[in-house]
């Protein structure tokens, strides 16, 4: 058979579809990959599969454009005829979906990987774009065959919203995780030492940075030399979410906060952590914290959709309240405080939680299984 992958863009291709589109160029199917752009097209191609560009505005507005792009999908599912077609996040599987049942695909899936900055953000404008989004997705997800979730909580959201009919519905355990790529590493946490503590995100408000970096001001203040905080990730303030470089900057300046830039490959950043944290307002499921588990870390993260499955708390981790920097900074203190032997057996029950809900290859085939 032949599978067209619609993607929003391409670094999501071989880092969180990879090793599923390996999978199936292994079973002897072939796959093309859309994309918006010619980056890392290597990478892709690495992974066995073709690849040709569709342009797309990820983040914009603009109707006309995205009637651009969804003609430009039908032009290309009309020359390519795909026997499946499978789209994830908000405009592939809206427009993917609409265009290729407009084409008569024999079969659609789209993904849900979490429903991000227009359901979470609580300004006027988000709540109109929300609306708006609602109604598209609600003609995407008619068109698609089976739309798989990430979280029981979103496909509860769209199901009771009237998006999504319940029997065409899915739930998988996020994109998973590489456990050989990402394999067990030593916590080296010793008595007296500052808990490292790091969060990988983009610096966006709907992924809590605002919180993280306040949490990190609060426990600078009240128990100083207690722990290190550190955020890795992009600032691209082009986006209406994004918090602002100067106040990354002035947490930098102020001492309370280390800043890493954005890097293909962070693993060595998460050897050199104690715990990982990511205070999201709501996630699909978040692959850095399922990689931080597979690495053998304990985790810190909000009791959200999409992040609260990660945790057992106070087993491999603790949860604390979305959207509150002082409940984090409180979940922080708790861990600092946790003697290194302590801290290695909820290292221990991070690494055994995920490779028994999150593997990579249990995920992949749960994925086949709707997509062949």
């Amino acid at each position: 058979m032949k599978i067209l992958v619609i993607a929003p863009k391409n670094r999501t291709v071989w880092n969180f579809r990879g090793d599923l589109i390996r999978e199936i160029v292994g079973r002897g199917h072939e796959v093309l990959v859309v994309g918006p752009d010619m980056t890392d097209v290597d990478r892709i191609e690495a992974l066995g599969a073709r690849f040709t560009t569709v342009a797309m505005n990820k983040h914009g507005v603009n109707p006309l454009k995205d009637l651009r792009y969804f003609t430009d999908l039908r032009k290309l599912i009309r020359r390519e005829r795909p026997d499946v077609t499978f789209g994830y996040t908000i405009k592939p599987t809206i427009y993917g979906a609409l265009a290729a049942k407009s084409e008569g695909v024999k079969r659609i899936v789209s993904m849900v990987t979490g429903v991000g900055y227009l359901f979470t953000s609580r300004s006027a404008k988000a709540r109109i774009l929300k609306t708006a989004a609602k109604m598209l997705y609600r003609m995407g997800m008619a068109a698609a065959d089976t739309v798989i979730f990430q979280n029981p909580d979103d496909r509860a959201d769209f199901i009771g919203a009237h998006v999504v009919k319940a029997d065409k519905t899915a739930i998988v355990n996020g994109s998973g995780v590489n456990m050989d790529r990402f394999a067990p590493m030593p916590l080296n946490r010793r008595e007296g030492e500052p808990l490292r503590v790091l969060c990988i995100s983009r610096a966006l408000r709907s992924k809590g940075v605002e919180e993280y970096i306040e949490a990190a001001r609060i426990l600078a203040e009240r128990w100083p030399g207690e722990s290190e905080l550190t955020l890795l990730g992009a600032i691209d303030e082009s986006m209406s979410d994004s918090i602002e470089r100067r106040s990354v900057e002035r947490a930098v300046a102020d001492g309370v906060l280390r800043y890493l830039e954005e890097r293909p490959d962070v693993r060595g950043a998460v050897a050199e952590s104690n715990i990982m944290v990511l205070a999201s307002h709501r996630e699909g499921t978040p692959r850095t914290i399922l990689e931080a588990m597979a690495m053998r870390r304990p985790v810190v993260v909000t009791d959200a959709p999409g992040c609260r499955q990660t945790v057992d708390d106070g087993v491999n981790g603790l949860l604390c309240q979305p959207r509150s920097a002082a409940d984090l900074a409180r979940a922080i203190h708790e861990m600092a405080l946790k003697t290194p032997a302590e801290l290695d057996i909820m290292a221990e029950a991070s690494l055994a939680l995920c490779r028994e809900r999150f593997d990579v290859r249990s995920v992949n085939a749960e994925m086949l299984r709707h997509l062949l």
